[in-house]
């Protein structure tokens, strides 16, 4: 939580298309990282994850996006389907917690945006739900194509398309 609240400050005066391309560079790269991970050179531990949530905190801070920074090491350590998803939402939840506080603090939080917000939550709610009912029929093979081929989608469009 302290990382995503330095990031979100060094989010307020940085240019996002260098932030959009950097999160494109990191995507495309985290299916390999992740493979790599997942071998005997290098083996994801619990102990690894206090220094990867500073880490990521503080890149999600300044790219306004948790998942797919976290996804590597999280299927590297073996998380799959819904203890993957549910291991995700609570490291976002907190995350997003702790920058909407930053950037109220900044003056960056309107009311257009809290309601935003809300309307976004809700539906990710929802789509939470729907979700489970798919990953309870899919096997891990299917999920981490799926999951692979989507960090190289967003990455492709990060990096192209940065915002």
């Amino acid at each position: 939580m302290p990382a995503t609240v330095l990031g979100a400050a060094i989010y307020a005066g940085t240019p996002a298309e260098l932030l959009g391309r950097f999160v494109g560079v990191f995507l495309v790269a985290s299916v390999p990282l992740r493979r790599l991970l997942a071998t005997d050179l290098f083996r994801m531990r619990l102990r690894h994850f206090p220094a990867l949530g500073a880490f990521t905190g503080l890149l999600s801070g300044l790219v306004v996006t948790t998942g797919p920074l976290n996804t590597p090491f999280f299927l590297a350590y073996g998380l799959r389907r819904n203890a993957y998803i549910g291991t995700e939402a609570v490291c976002a939840l907190v995350m997003h917690i702790a920058r909407g506080a930053t950037l109220t603090r900044y003056a960056l939080v309107t009311g257009e945006t809290l309601a935003v917000g809300v309307v976004l939550g809700s539906t990710m709610f929802a789509g939470a739900w729907a979700g489970r009912r798919l990953l309870d029929r899919m096997s891990d093979r299917v999920f981490l194509t799926i999951i692979e081929a989507l960090l190289v989608l967003m990455g492709l469009q990060f990096f192209l398309f940065p915002r």
